[in-house]
């Protein structure tokens, strides 16, 4: 862990904005409180749910939402409110992003995802940048 926290903080010396996956570890929650912003990432599935909302009472008072991708499930309204946290955006399904993914690739398609994701991004800079 004291590994990561030195390179993100080289990392943050040196760039304006940083995406960290941080996972659900105990390790890495001291490196995302300390985040402008949080986002957690749930699929709208009971065990999801559950361990984003562990998650999110682990996290400090920073601006924290949720974006709930795969929408077989519940509405991302609801998902949120179990969760607690607002809901900062809805991404959908994508076989061609998810491939994309698996191959360490950025996605490279565009349509619904890549609207989705776009606002999904306006949402969290606001959030990291109110008060700046």
């Amino acid at each position: 862990p004291i590994s990561l926290h030195a390179v993100v903080g080289a990392l943050a010396r040196h760039h304006d904005v940083l995406i960290v996956d941080a996972g659900r570890g105990a390790a890495a929650m001291p490196l995302v409180r300390g985040a402008d912003a949080t986002v957690l990432a749930v699929r709208g599935q009971v065990r999801a749910i559950a361990a984003a909302a562990v998650v999110r009472g682990r996290l400090g008072s920073g601006p924290v939402g949720v974006v709930v991708g795969d929408r077989a499930g519940p509405p991302g309204t609801l998902v949120a409110e179990m969760v607690g946290a607002p809901l900062w955006g809805l991404l959908p399904r994508s076989r061609a992003v998810a491939a994309d993914a698996e191959a360490g690739e950025l996605p490279r398609h565009r349509g619904t995802w890549a609207r989705a994701a776009a606002r999904v991004w306006t949402r969290v800079w606001a959030e990291a940048s109110d008060g700046r």
